[in-house]
């Protein structure tokens, strides 16, 4: 049935989402430093530095004192976001002084959208009240909790798509006995809508990424095998694919376009998961072993952090066939990355009424100077691309999401997103 148009969208100015209009300016590196634990003691502390890709610097930004390790870093809007052991801290992205910092206990990983900053945590040997937490960003006060007796299990990786969260819950702390699941959170309510099973072959979840409407875990299992689970998100249906020879990737896994390169822990060969025909398949041998890895979509590379973890860290870049480019230097233990954008042409808000003639379709008003629209799903995949007057396409039947709208005209570029729901 179609949808009324005005009843379902919201308007709001929104950071470039087209890959051709963003210019990668800055990578920020988190080095997880070197906590000895025989003699329980910091060695190198957990530090924050920075690459540019144009001029090859590396440049130490800052180190967080009294953290054991870190667990994650984020990139939002003009904020740079660091969990590391009991702590959550905001970082002003051009300053790089402290914004807003709280304690959270076991904080493993962190997801935003909006004012909404979502949570994960797991502790060794001690139970908590609860494993996922929301708080306001914009002054971290706490907005809700899933407790306990409602998810007794460790949680980690988080994906937000449209009106729904993702959380892979694989009770990872408590050994031998892992989870398998995927916790399905309405983003307005912060109830669960349901708890997808993963199966006894999708134990342990301990990656998730979205590519289009399919979301994909990379599973250590009991870590005498891993494996990737597909989840079709329009009915939860899931199916698990055992990766061959492999036994535990401990976090080294990324999308790369519709490929999940993925890598054992202490072994150099890279695995290829194809994400639409399910297959798993030994790809090559990258000749050193990965701590971390994240894919760059703008320029499509692939960074990837080598370590001992203890007295050393590199950074390899590859381009999307991991066929090596370049590497530098790093802290220890360069675990996570986040990229930093600027626009390569100046964008302004778009009147919606600029574009929109009727209820349920998108068409360029000749009384305008726009004279092209694209829309984009939220992974950056062109759905629509008008560039003639008066032509009208439907999006009534747009699944439920984010979606982001460009408008071109002589000498601007305009943006705009569309909330389906």
């Amino acid at each position: 049935m179609m949808r009324t148009l005005f009843s379902f969208i919201l308007l709001v100015l929104v950071h470039f989402d087209l890959s051709a209009q963003r210019q990668l300016s800055e990578v920020i590196i988190l080095n997880e430093g070197y906590f000895n634990y025989l003699n329980n003691k910091i060695e190198i502390p957990v530090s924050v530095a920075s690459y540019n890709p144009s001029s090859k610097e590396y440049k130490s930004l800052f180190e967080i004192p009294n953290a054991r390790f870190a667990s994650d870093l984020l990139v939002y809007e003009k904020s740079l976001w660091v969990a590391a052991d009991q702590q959550l801290i905001e970082y002003d992205l051009s300053t790089r002084k402290i914004k807003q910092n709280l304690v959270i206990e076991g904080i493993r990983k962190i997801a935003i959208s909006g004012n909404l900053l979502v949570v994960t945590r797991g502790e060794y040997n001690k139970t908590l009240d609860s494993y996922v937490q929301f708080y306001n960003l914009s002054d971290l006060s706490l907005r809700s909790t899933i407790p306990y007796n409602e998810l007794p299990y460790t949680c980690e990786n988080i994906i937000i798509n449209g009106l729904h969260i993702y959380i892979a819950v694989n009770n990872g702390f408590d050994w031998g006995k892992e989870v398998g699941q995927i916790l399905d959170i309405n983003i307005v309510s912060l109830k669960l809508n349901k708890i997808i099973d993963l199966g006894e072959d999708g134990k342990n979840p301990e990656n998730l990424v979205l590519n289009g409407q399919q979301l994909f875990s990379v599973n250590n299992k009991n870590f005498t095998g891993s494996s990737i689970s597909k989840i079709e998100l329009s009915d939860a249906s899931v199916h698990t694919t055992n990766l061959p020879n492999i036994a535990s990737l401990c976090g080294t896994s990324a999308l790369v376009k519709d490929q999940i390169f993925y890598q054992e822990s202490g072994k150099t060969e890279i695995g290829l998961y194809n994400t639409n025909q399910q297959t798993a398949q030994y790809f090559k041998d990258a000749q050193r072993t990965f701590y971390g890895m994240n894919f760059e979509s703008v320029e499509s590379k692939i960074y990837a952090g080598v370590t001992d973890f203890k007295t050393y860290g590199k950074v390899y870049i590859y381009d999307d066939s991991m066929n090596e480019l370049a590497y530098f230097d790093a802290g220890v233990s360069p675990g996570n990355f986040a990229f930093v954008y600027q626009s390569a042409t100046a964008t302004e808000n778009l009147s919606f009424f600029n574009f929109i003639q009727t209820q349920g379709t998108l068409s360029l008003d000749p009384n305008y100077s726009i004279h092209e629209l694209k829309l984009f799903s939220q992974e950056g995949k062109l759905l629509l691309n008008l560039n003639e007057p008066g032509h009208t396409v439907q999006i009534g039947q747009l699944s439920p999401g984010v979606y982001s709208v460009f408008g071109t005209s002589t000498q601007k570029t305009y943006s705009q997103k569309l909330l389906i729901f």
